[in-house]
Parts: C-alpha cells; structure tokens; sequence
C-alpha cells in the first residue's frame, strides 16, 4: 500500500504582543489547498514566498501537479487569508537546462528593476539554483546565469558542506548588494546552512563559515536539529539579522 502525503499552506502570525519567538496558528489553517480541478497543485502546495506588490500580497509557492513534476504557481490576497489562484508563473525549463525536470521553492524579493524569483532547478541528477525577473510579479523571465546549465549558483567543490546538493534560498536585497542564505548537503543524511553573496544578483560568490565544508549554521548537538538544519528564512529586524529554518532530528 502507498501512502500519499500532500503538502497545503498554512498561516501564522506573531506581533508585539506576544511574546519574543511566538507565533499562532490561524484558526481556519490552512488558507491555500490543492484541489483537483487545479492540474497544476494537484498533488501538493508548499514552500510558500509572499512579498507585498501595489497594495496586494503575492504568494510564490511550489506547486506538484497531478504529472508528479513541480512548478512554481501564484495566488494573491488583501488579507493574507483568502487567496485567489493566479495558475503557473514560473513553468520548467527547456532541454539542457539545470531546470529541464522541475522548479521550486522560490524566494521573490525587490530589486532595483522589479522583482527577482530565486528558485530551485532540477535537471534530473541535481539541484541547483536559479533566477526569472518580473516588472509585474505576473509575467517572469529566466536569467541565464553563469554556472551550469544557466544557473546562479551550483554545487560547491569535493569537501564543502554542499558539494553534492543545493537549495531552498533565502534572499535579502538593498542598494548594497544581494545576500543569500541556502540549504547544503555533502552527500551524507546532513544538511546545512550556507552563504553567498552578490552585487547583481547573477553572479554570486560564496562567503566560507566556520562551519564544516564552509557552512554558516551546522546542525545542532543532541536534541532538535541533531539532524540538520534547512529551509532558511532571513530577516533584517532592529540591526540584527533573524533566521527561521527547519530542524531535523533522527
């Protein structure tokens, strides 16, 4: 027997109020579903990016079609509640692409042009991660970047913490440059926390830690993230920089 397990987008919220670090639930979770007549999110809604454009909130989110493949849908709301589904803005990329058989996880931020969607790419064999741009957040255009297959950012080289895999970004962007937090892994059950950073948002140069294999965030000692730590979200709140990421224990 198989057991089919499918991802919705939940809410969350946290404001002065409560207390540092806690966050509640909205009652009527989750707030974007999969349904059927939705080829496209048939089979799965997640990793969710929401960025504020003309007064209306966007939401960026993987999207697993009924086919098994993943693509990169939109929706939109006033109210971070109620959402309506704008269908496919980012699909798969062509032949000989680092994203040929699937895209996902996007993180979408303001740059100086518009609005740049980092994303997950996959070409069959690996991970890596890629760049569209939009004037509109509607209508996105690849950027070819420089490593391979067109992407922004590859694995790193035998020994470093993502030598084998890489994704999930995290991006923040001001007049100084772009910075970007990602998910690692080295070929071992582990994964970790990296960094890199850019002045235009294509060509990135990673920034070693003091990690193992150059990571900024290694995963816990006993207990909580003993397994690894992924799926960073960064934020810039009172001169600090604030990161959320998922935690694996085994």
């Amino acid at each position: 027997m198989r057991t089919l397990i499918i991802a919705m987008i939940v809410f969350a919220v946290s404001g002065q109020g409560t207390a540092h670090g806690l966050w509640n639930k909205f009652a009527e979770n989750p707030v974007l579903t999969p349904t059927e007549m939705d080829a496209f999110d048939a089979a799965g809604a997640a990793s969710p990016s929401v960025i504020r454009i003309a007064g209306t909130h966007y939401v960026y989110y993987t999207a697993r079609g009924a086919d098994g493949v993943s693509r990169i849908a939109a929706a939109r709301s006033s109210d971070l509640v109620l959402w309506e589904k704008l269908g496919i803005a980012l699909e798969t990329g062509p032949a000989q692409r680092f994203d040929t058989f699937g895209v996902s996880a996007p993180e979408v931020v303001q740059a100086l042009s518009g609005y740049f969607m980092y994303y997950m790419g996959f070409d069959g064999i690996r991970w890596r991660i890629g760049l569209a741009a939009s004037t509109d957040g509607i209508a996105w255009t690849r950027v070819p970047g420089p490593a391979a297959g067109g992407a922004v950012l590859e694995q790193g080289p035998p020994g470093a913490f993502d030598a084998v895999r890489l994704g999930e970004p995290a991006v923040l962007a001001d007049e100084t440059g772009f910075r970007m937090w990602y998910s690692g892994n080295d070929g071992s059950i582990i994964d970790r926390i990296g960094y890199a950073e850019s002045t235009d948002g294509v060509t990135w140069i990673r920034v070693a830690g003091p990690g193992p294999g150059g990571c900024v965030l290694d995963r816990g000692p006993h207990g909580y993230a003993d397994g690894g730590v992924l799926s960073p979200a960064v934020r810039l709140m009172g001169g600090h920089y604030r990161m959320v990421f998922t935690a694996r224990h085994y």
